[in-house]
């Protein structure tokens, strides 16, 4: 007879025990906790246990284990399947001369890091030098303005959110920011690649929204710290304009 701390409930055999567990892994499952492994989980339900319910209890850890072995060789697949799509369509575009068609437009990119997924955003505009009093006057009057606007053909976006890098330790977070970025950095060269010799004077913003609200203070300006870090020294990563007040929450 087992007495559990938590619920202050007796289980008179190995069976009740078995569904009781499997009950705990639901709901450790659910929490989805970052900071407790579910073996010391389930070990602090246990005031007391014997040979055969460790037993039960290392055979429902590994059953937890096979199903994260299975859910990660299908995340696995996926990420692989979206990013030899995403490589077939940026060879496309590089194909493409018309991708952009106005040789005179000014563009500028915006990364929404939103909660499940992050997109990356063309835009052009017409260029904003005004090089007479008219067109001074024009300005001023309202008579000529430079609104920016964008394309279907301009936008990607990729899964999940940017929240989800956060538990990275310090050594792995800039190289897992570059392994996730990259792909919407390498879209928007591509949009913009009959331009490459004006890529240092378009400007990239980051945009984070609900994913990263979610997150603790020290988490989230970390995260974006890193993040500020890459666009900001990191030419080879991406070579658009990039000032540190660019990517925010």
């Amino acid at each position: 007879m087992i007495e559990l701390a938590d619920e202050r409930i007796m289980i008179e055999d190995e069976d009740s025990y078995l569904l009781y567990l499997d009950e705990r892994l639901d709901h450790a499952q659910e929490a989805q906790s970052d900071d407790i492994h579910l073996s010391t989980y389930l070990r602090r339900s246990l005031v007391a246990s014997t040979p055969d319910l460790d037993s039960l209890q290392q055979e429902t850890e590994e059953r937890y284990r096979q199903q994260q072995r299975l859910e990660n060789e299908v995340k696995g697949k996926k990420r692989k399947e979206a990013g030899s799509a995403r490589q077939k369509l940026i060879d496309e575009i590089y194909q493409s001369d018309d991708i952009v068609d106005d040789p005179t437009t000014v563009h500028g990119m915006m990364i929404d890091a939103g909660s499940t997924g992050s997109r990356m955003h063309v835009f052009a505009w017409d260029p904003r030098i005004l090089s007479s009093p008219e067109e001074i006057q024009d300005a001023v009057s309202g008579n000529r303005l430079s609104v920016p606007h964008g394309s279907t053909r301009w936008t990607e976006r990729l899964r999940p959110g940017l929240a989800s890098l956060a538990h990275l330790p310090d050594d792995e977070l800039v190289s897992g920011l570059v392994e996730y970025l990259s792909p919407l950095v390498e879209f928007a060269k591509a949009v913009l690649h009959t331009k490459q010799a004006q890529w240092g004077d378009f400007p990239i913003f980051l945009r984070a929204t609900a994913g990263l609200r979610t997150l603790t203070p020290e988490r989230r300006d970390r995260l974006m710290a890193a993040v500020r870090e890459l666009f900001w020294h990191n030419q080879t990563f991406s070579p658009f304009q990039f000032a540190p007040e660019q990517a925010s929450v």
